[in-house]
């Protein structure tokens, strides 16, 4: 297995990996609340805005995308580094590990946990203080999180407006 930085040309092999992330994601916001998977109503250009926002992440400054690779590309990561001002503290350096997907039939493998530690390896070089993530609180990923130490730091809550 081989994981290395992502290349623009990657595009096709990592949308298809992503197709997996999207349709766990729905499920899992499915069952958190059906009223996300409302919001979460796809585009009818899903394909070409999400290789859009993918291409943007790989070439960006200040973000590592990396793919996990044997033969195709079978999963991949995405992190990206932010200067936290908040009112009160000392400004600090922040990781936001955006995305980690396993493409399904590879999961279970260990592959999520080598993308994290190329991640994390990224994360101290750039002197991040703290690495955080979003995740739907009905995701299986969630276990896997908390293996690697991540712990729940806050709740963001949602509500629907009705109009």
């Amino acid at each position: 297995m081989k994981i290395r930085k992502a290349k623009p040309s990657d595009i096709d092999q990592i949308y298809e990996v992503f197709l997996t992330m999207l349709k766990a994601e729905d499920k899992a916001s499915e069952q958190v609340d059906k009223i996300f998977l409302e919001m979460r109503t796809k585009r009818k250009d899903i394909e070409k805005s999400a290789k859009a926002a993918i291409l943007k992440k790989i070439k960006g400054k200040g973000h590592l995308f990396l793919v996990a690779e044997e033969k195709k590309i079978v999963g991949y990561s995405h992190g990206y580094t932010q200067e936290e001002y908040k009112d009160f503290f000392l400004p600090i350096t922040s990781g936001y590990l955006n995305a980690l997907c396993i493409k399904e039939g590879m999961q279970g493998k260990g592959l999520a946990s080598l993308l994290n530690q190329e991640m994390e390896k990224w994360f101290k070089k750039k002197k991040c203080k703290v690495i955080y993530l979003d995740v739907f609180s009905k995701n299986p990923a969630v276990a896997v999180y908390e293996k690697w130490g991540y712990k729940v730091l806050s709740y963001t809550l949602g509500k629907k407006l009705k109009f």
